[in-house]
């Protein structure tokens, strides 16, 4: 999994997130979610469908339909736009279908 923070400003950020299958079998179907800090709320994801807020206490972006399969060695790109009260580091884990993923920063 890569994370990049591609735009911000004083309180908006946008980020994309690589996700790459690199087990033997296809993943159909896939949720990514993470801890939200506080101040932090998700705003919009695409593609497909993101929510996340404070209160949640988790951000979560589901793939968008089309791009749902992920075959062994396959990809897909995911990304989101959020709000803060400060700046937060990148997340430390982000789980894709409930299993932790190491996230590297590109």
């Amino acid at each position: 999994m890569r994370y990049r923070v591609t735009s911000e400003s004083e309180d908006r950020f946008n980020a994309r997130i690589s996700l790459r299958n690199t087990s033997d079998r296809p993943v159909s179907g896939w949720i990514l979610r993470w801890p939200l800090p506080v101040g932090e709320h998700l705003l919009a994801a695409w593609p497909g469908t993101g929510r996340g807020s404070e209160a949640a206490g988790e951000a979560a972006i589901r793939d968008g339909g089309w791009n749902a399969l992920l075959p062994p060695g396959g990809s897909a790109v995911t990304g989101f736009s959020g709000s803060r009260t400060h700046a937060e580091p990148v997340p430390e884990v982000i789980t894709l279908n409930g299993r932790p993923c190491r996230v590297k920063v590109w």
